[in-house]
């Protein structure tokens, strides 16, 4: 194929990576409208991990939201800890629930 190791990063299905965290806390100092709150999706947590550093960097004013994708999926803070290390501060979060996850991924409730 002619690529190094050098030439190409692996970054894991869904992104729970690092690389994946600093990605996402770039998006943060993007948005140029007043805002408040920053809602998402959770799948493995590394968007909402992302986004704390973001808000830590650049918008230190506004709250978190995370809903996630799993039924009874709270244990995602663990892993966006784990990502974060020191880094993280649960005072940023708002809300944080599985309560509309609708049966767990990729389901309904109907």
């Amino acid at each position: 194929s002619g690529l190094s190791k050098n030439d190409w990063y692996y970054i894991p299905e869904g992104g729970h990576h690092p690389l994946a965290v600093n990605g996402v806390a770039e998006l943060v100092s993007e948005i140029h409208i007043p805002y408040h709150y920053l809602a998402t999706a959770c799948g493995t947590g590394t968007t909402f991990a992302g986004l704390m550093r973001g808000v830590e960097q650049y918008q230190h004013s506004v709250k978190l939201m995370g809903f996630t994708a799993l039924k009874k999926g709270e244990f995602l803070l663990d892993d966006v800890q784990v990502l974060l290390g020191e880094e993280y501060n649960n005072e940023l979060i708002h809300y944080f629930s599985s309560e509309f996850a609708l049966g767990g991924y990729a389901k309904t409730n109907t």
